[in-house]
């Protein structure tokens, strides 16, 4: 894949192509932004550049450089994938091992893919191999939230925001990829711009599990559905398990309700709905749905989410919000 292949990121793909074509690298890049919008493929591919044996500035995807960087096997890239802070000394060690002379005069290529995850001890006994890096040496940092990563490393580094991919984009992709218009149309909303999340709906009874979840909790904001029914619907959609990312996902899916009910109710706006299935019964039964309530259940799930910050147990938090919106629309 080259360059003009990536979607939606033409600020990003613009700013590779110039360092290209003028020769001066950083030696450190952060590419930032939600999941599933481009930034572990844009480094990829950027390493092919790098490498490429038959294109200046892009890649060709044919030689023997570019084939071996999409099968994960040139040594002159290495790609890291952190779990949650889980990056520690042997990483760094593969790190700073990795940056020998590259193979075929071009460059060595670290890609860390969940940087902002890694510990501040681990990014500390990095410091002095980001304040002297090693000629012909590119480090590219993936994160979701590049303000976790150190400012001493960050001020090394030129950031290159990822944003969330079109409405149109999205549809395209999933299209190309042989996935039906309607399907494709409802999963470039509420996919909310990643193809990852998109992806993760295509799983098995994700979407009718979604469906009927939504609807469960439409019926206990109007006050049909008691609170252990609720939660037994909750725990059956997140296979009983509550753990910190289920829990900040089931908050996030909320807050997109309360918001497509506020779009339809205030701006009349559709084009902006996430869950734009549910369009004509947010019209037909929460039209005159009040407006403070939906702003203070706003605020509870603005709380829950940051106390997910927090070593707090994401069920006691779980539990708390639905307590909380419970009061509220009752």
């Amino acid at each position: 894949m080259s360059f003009n292949d990536i979607k939606g990121q033409e600020i990003a793909i613009r700013y590779l192509k110039k360092v290209l074509e003028k020769d001066s690298l950083p030696p450190t890049f952060i590419f930032s932004g939600m999941r599933g919008t481009g930034r572990l493929l844009t480094a990829k591919t950027f390493a092919k550049a790098l490498n490429c044996l038959e294109e200046e500035f892009d890649s060709c995807d044919k030689c023997k450089n570019c084939v071996a960087i999409d099968q994960n096997v040139h040594p002159n890239v290495n790609v890291i994938g952190i779990k949650e802070g889980s990056l520690g000394i042997n990483d760094i060690r593969s790190i700073s091992d990795f940056s020998f002379i590259p193979i075929n005069g071009k460059y060595k290529v670290n890609i860390i893919d969940n940087a902002d995850t890694g510990t501040q001890e681990a990014f500390n006994s990095m410091l002095k191999y980001f304040e002297e890096p090693p000629d012909r040496t590119v480090n590219i940092l993936i994160a979701e939230n590049a303000g976790m990563i150190p400012d001493t490393v960050r001020s090394r580094a030129v950031e290159l925001k990822f944003k969330p991919l079109s409405i149109g984009i999205v549809k395209e992709i999933l299209v190309s990829r042989g996935i039906d218009g309607d399907t494709a149309e409802l999963l470039s909303h509420i996919s909310k711009g990643s193809l990852e999340r998109a992806q993760f709906y295509l799983k098995e009874k994700v979407l009718h599990d979604r469906k009927y979840f939504i609807q469960g909790f439409l019926e206990f904001l109007k006050d049909e559905r008691p609170v252990a029914l609720v939660i037994a619907q909750w725990k059956s959609f997140y296979r009983d398990s509550f753990e910190r990312g289920s829990v900040d996902f089931l908050l996030e899916s909320i807050s997109d309700i309360i918001q497509d009910i506020l779009l339809v109710n205030c701006t009349k706006d559709t084009e902006h709905i996430v869950n734009i299935d549910f369009l004509g019964y947010f019209a037909d039964r929460f039209f005159t749905f009040p407006r403070e309530k939906l702003e203070r259940i706003f605020d509870i799930l603005n709380v829950g989410k940051k106390s997910l910050l927090t070593n707090t147990n994401p069920m006691y938090i779980m539990f708390n919000v639905v307590f909380k919106i419970r009061e509220v629309v009752k």
